[in-house]
């Protein structure tokens, strides 16, 4: 069986994680449609907002920082 491990070495790390942003967006945004053909905005909405800021920051990150609330919603919840 062939070993495909030095490959990897070659491997360029800043596309990978663009790719693997991209995935993770088509898959939100995939979602976020699912979402509304059910009526379900809301969800949906988070799922868009969520794919926005991968496609934004264009690097993996973490999904506290992606679903953070945004300046807007504290603004509400303090009124």
């Amino acid at each position: 069986m062939a070993d495909f491990r030095p490959n990897r070495d070659r491997t360029d790390l800043p596309a990978d994680a663009e790719r693997c942003v991209t995935i993770c967006a088509r898959f939100h945004r995939g979602i976020a449609e699912n979402c509304f053909a059910r009526g379900l905005t809301h969800v949906g909405r988070r799922h868009e907002q969520i794919a926005d800021r991968l496609v934004a920051l264009r690097k993996p990150t973490s999904i506290t920082i992606l679903t953070a609330p945004t300046a807007e919603t504290k603004k509400r919840r303090a009124a």
